[in-house]
């Protein structure tokens, strides 16, 4: 009798644990098959509407050490991005979700060619030069694209 009332406890914990074993299963299934705005390569919305398309995934440039922080080069292709957005706003006097909104490509051709071109130890000042000119259109910037509806 002993014997059978262990089976049956041996059984019941054994059914708990599979059954355990498939949510956790279904649920890693359920995270790793939702795709989020960015993972799946689609834009995010702004509030007024405007496609932001995603960041690009930065190479890793030649001339960088090998424990060269990635925030860095991410600060500078945002730094040139926002700068060249400024200037195009500012000298065509017009905005648009397409200009405020631009795609990545000219901002990672000129951060490549600043990586290219200067030592990892200046892409500092090449941020903070980019990040001055952006503050100095700042103001022109949002009142421009707040009279486009852009802002």
């Amino acid at each position: 009798m002993m014997k059978s009332i262990v089976l049956a406890a041996i059984a019941v914990a054994a059914t708990a644990a599979t059954a355990h074993a498939d949510k956790v299963t279904e649920d890693q299934e359920r995270k790793f098959l939702r795709f989020d705005t960015q993972s799946a390569g689609n834009p995010e919305i702004s509030e007024r509407g405007c496609s932001i398309p995603p960041r690009p995934v930065l190479p890793n440039p030649r001339n960088a050490p090998v424990n060269a922080n990635p925030d860095q080069a991410n600060s500078v292709l945002l730094s040139v991005y926002r700068r060249q957005n400024a200037e195009r706003i500012v000298s065509e006097q017009a905005c648009s979700c397409d200009m405020y909104f631009s795609d990545w490509d000219s901002a990672l051709d000129e951060m490549m060619a600043i990586f290219e071109g200067l030592h990892f130890d200046e892409w500092a000042s090449v941020r903070l030069e980019n990040s001055r000119a952006t503050n100095a259109l700042s103001s022109e910037v949002r009142t421009i694209c707040k009279e486009s509806g852009v802002l």
